[in-house]
Protein backbone atom coordinates (compact mmCIF):
# COMPACT_ATOMS: atom_id res chain seq x y z
CA UNK A 1 0.00 0.00 0.00
CA UNK A 2 1.12 4.04 -0.24
CA UNK A 3 0.97 4.17 3.44
CA UNK A 4 3.50 1.27 3.70
CA UNK A 5 5.54 2.58 0.91
CA UNK A 6 5.45 6.65 2.55
CA UNK A 7 6.85 4.67 6.13
CA UNK A 8 9.14 2.55 4.31
CA UNK A 9 10.72 5.20 2.63
CA UNK A 10 10.64 7.61 5.77
CA UNK A 11 12.44 5.15 7.98
CA UNK A 12 15.23 4.48 5.46
CA UNK A 13 15.82 8.62 4.83
CA UNK A 14 15.46 9.76 7.72
CA UNK A 15 18.73 9.34 9.35
CA UNK A 16 20.22 11.48 6.51
CA UNK A 17 17.41 14.53 7.14
CA UNK A 18 19.73 15.62 10.32
CA UNK A 19 21.63 18.52 9.57
CA UNK A 20 25.33 18.28 10.05
CA UNK A 21 27.14 18.10 13.20
CA UNK A 22 30.35 17.97 15.37
CA UNK A 23 30.87 16.62 18.61
CA UNK A 24 33.57 19.07 20.18
CA UNK A 25 32.99 17.56 23.88
CA UNK A 26 31.39 14.94 25.87
CA UNK A 27 27.98 15.39 27.45
CA UNK A 28 28.45 16.62 30.71
CA UNK A 29 27.48 14.34 33.76
CA UNK A 30 23.88 14.18 34.17
CA UNK A 31 22.90 15.12 37.78
CA UNK A 32 20.38 12.78 40.12
CA UNK A 33 17.62 15.25 40.27
CA UNK A 34 17.57 15.57 36.26
CA UNK A 35 17.85 11.72 35.85
CA UNK A 36 14.80 11.81 38.08
CA UNK A 37 12.98 14.46 36.43
CA UNK A 38 13.84 12.48 33.30
CA UNK A 39 12.32 9.79 35.05
CA UNK A 40 8.71 11.02 35.61
CA UNK A 41 7.89 12.68 32.87
CA UNK A 42 8.49 9.09 30.72
CA UNK A 43 6.13 7.71 33.56
CA UNK A 44 3.93 10.60 32.44
CA UNK A 45 3.85 10.00 28.73
CA UNK A 46 3.48 6.61 29.34
CA UNK A 47 0.26 6.69 31.79
CA UNK A 48 -0.90 9.40 29.60
CA UNK A 49 -0.97 7.06 26.14
CA UNK A 50 -2.28 3.78 28.72
CA UNK A 51 -4.99 5.38 29.79
CA UNK A 52 -6.30 6.87 26.58
CA UNK A 53 -5.61 3.61 24.66
CA UNK A 54 -9.42 3.06 25.51
CA UNK A 55 -10.87 6.23 24.33
CA UNK A 56 -8.60 6.76 20.67
CA UNK A 57 -8.81 2.66 19.75
CA UNK A 58 -6.14 0.14 20.03
CA UNK A 59 -4.84 1.52 16.28
CA UNK A 60 -4.09 4.62 17.65
CA UNK A 61 -3.00 3.73 21.18
CA UNK A 62 -0.40 1.43 19.28
CA UNK A 63 1.20 3.61 17.01
CA UNK A 64 1.54 6.05 19.79
CA UNK A 65 3.11 3.38 22.20
CA UNK A 66 4.96 2.34 19.25
CA UNK A 67 6.51 5.90 18.49
CA UNK A 68 9.32 6.44 20.90
CA UNK A 69 7.09 7.55 23.64
CA UNK A 70 10.68 8.78 25.59
CA UNK A 71 11.88 10.42 22.69
CA UNK A 72 10.86 13.59 23.36
CA UNK A 73 11.91 14.09 26.95
CA UNK A 74 15.21 12.82 26.23
CA UNK A 75 15.42 15.18 23.18
CA UNK A 76 14.57 18.27 25.18
CA UNK A 77 17.18 17.46 28.29
CA UNK A 78 19.66 16.48 26.13
CA UNK A 79 19.53 19.61 23.90
CA UNK A 80 19.03 21.74 26.62
CA UNK A 81 22.35 20.47 28.61
CA UNK A 82 24.66 19.30 26.48
CA UNK A 83 23.49 20.95 23.30
CA UNK A 84 22.18 20.32 19.86
CA UNK A 85 25.04 18.25 18.08
CA UNK A 86 24.56 15.61 21.39
CA UNK A 87 20.33 16.06 20.68
CA UNK A 88 20.72 15.32 16.65
CA UNK A 89 23.25 12.38 17.40
CA UNK A 90 20.71 10.89 19.75
CA UNK A 91 17.57 11.82 16.78
CA UNK A 92 19.96 10.51 14.10
CA UNK A 93 20.17 6.90 16.08
CA UNK A 94 17.07 6.61 17.13
CA UNK A 95 15.87 6.88 13.38
CA UNK A 96 18.88 4.01 12.53
CA UNK A 97 17.83 1.71 15.77
CA UNK A 98 13.79 2.02 14.23
CA UNK A 99 15.78 -0.49 11.80
CA UNK A 100 15.53 -3.21 14.21
CA UNK A 101 12.28 -2.56 15.58
CA UNK A 102 10.33 -2.82 12.21
CA UNK A 103 12.49 -6.44 12.03
CA UNK A 104 10.57 -7.38 15.18
CA UNK A 105 7.06 -5.99 14.15
CA UNK A 106 7.44 -7.48 10.82
CA UNK A 107 8.69 -11.00 12.22
CA UNK A 108 5.95 -11.10 14.79
CA UNK A 109 3.19 -10.12 12.62
CA UNK A 110 4.34 -12.88 9.74
CA UNK A 111 4.51 -15.33 12.60
CA UNK A 112 2.44 -14.96 15.50
CA UNK A 113 -0.75 -17.18 14.21
CA UNK A 114 2.09 -20.33 12.90
CA UNK A 115 4.42 -20.27 16.26
CA UNK A 116 2.19 -18.82 19.21
CA UNK A 117 3.55 -15.95 21.32
CA UNK A 118 6.37 -17.47 23.05
CA UNK A 119 8.27 -18.77 20.07
CA UNK A 120 6.98 -16.22 17.82
CA UNK A 121 8.98 -13.56 20.61
CA UNK A 122 11.94 -15.64 20.98
CA UNK A 123 12.22 -15.72 17.23
CA UNK A 124 11.28 -12.55 16.34
CA UNK A 125 13.99 -10.98 19.62
CA UNK A 126 16.67 -13.53 18.00
CA UNK A 127 15.96 -11.91 14.48
CA UNK A 128 16.34 -7.88 15.46
CA UNK A 129 19.69 -8.00 16.46
CA UNK A 130 20.61 -9.17 12.49
CA UNK A 131 20.01 -5.76 10.85
CA UNK A 132 23.12 -4.78 11.96
CA UNK A 133 24.35 -4.83 9.26
CA UNK A 134 21.73 -2.89 7.56
CA UNK A 135 22.31 -0.20 10.43
CA UNK A 136 26.46 -0.23 8.96
CA UNK A 137 25.28 0.38 5.90
CA UNK A 138 24.07 3.39 6.39
CA UNK A 139 26.73 4.48 8.57
CA UNK A 140 29.13 4.04 5.39
CA UNK A 141 27.07 5.23 3.09
CA UNK A 142 28.22 8.71 1.17
CA UNK A 143 25.73 10.90 3.14
CA UNK A 144 26.49 9.85 6.51
CA UNK A 145 26.96 13.44 8.06
CA UNK A 146 28.79 12.08 11.56
CA UNK A 147 31.74 14.61 11.72
CA UNK A 148 33.82 14.33 15.24
CA UNK A 149 35.95 16.52 15.91
CA UNK A 150 39.26 16.00 17.32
Amino acid sequence: SIVTAVALATLLLAPYLYPPYVLREAPSPLPTTELLLRMLLGAVLTYIVTTFATTVGETWSGIAALAPVLTPVLAVFIHRRSGAPHAIVLLSNLARGLYSLLIFCFVVAWQLAALGITRTFLFSTGASPNNRGVVILTKLMPYEKLKVAI
